[in-house]
């Protein structure tokens, strides 16, 4: 019954142009409880959630980007869902929708990039395309700075 008058009452009271329409109504009624709900979530935003996740759970998260499972042709023709051939058949995983879900860069890469260390393959790290660039920028920096400097 609280629901109901919850939802009567910020109906009549209409305080902004979204609050009337239909999902507006739906969505009081059927609230997503949890507050990290976000109507509009950023590229930055989800690799920041994602490298917590992994910081969380290392191994469940290592499984879910290695977890693909065989996708109709219609999505693997999808412009910007990356998808892998696998035996001839197209698979996709958890990576390639998000990265879908951003698009592709000006580079026409993915936007999201998950790095693992080179000795074990644990996954360690979510990066943003732009914040790759700039470590790999960096490193090649530091390696000429390096190279450049008097042996001692």
């Amino acid at each position: 019954m609280f629901k109901i008058a919850r939802g009567l009452f910020n109906l009549l009271l209409l305080k902004s142009m979204r609050s009337r329409s239909l999902d507006w109504l739906y969505r009081q009624f059927n609230r997503p409880w949890d507050y990290g709900y976000r109507d509009k979530v950023s590229l930055g935003q989800a690799v920041i959630l994602l490298n917590e996740l992994v910081k969380a759970g290392p191994e469940t998260m290592k499984a879910l980007l290695e977890a693909r499972v065989p996708c109709a042709e219609n999505l693997a023709r999808h412009p910007s869902v990356q998808v892998l051939m696998k035996d001839g058949r197209p698979m996709v995983g958890l990576l390639g929708v998000l990265n879908g879900l951003f698009g592709k860069g000006a580079d026409g890469q993915a936007q999201i990039i998950a790095e693992s260390d080179g000795t074990n393959c644990q996954l360690c790290h979510f990066w943003t395309r732009e914040d790759w660039k700039f470590q790999i920028d960096l490193a090649k920096a530091l390696r000429e700075m390096e190279e450049k400097s008097p042996e001692k």
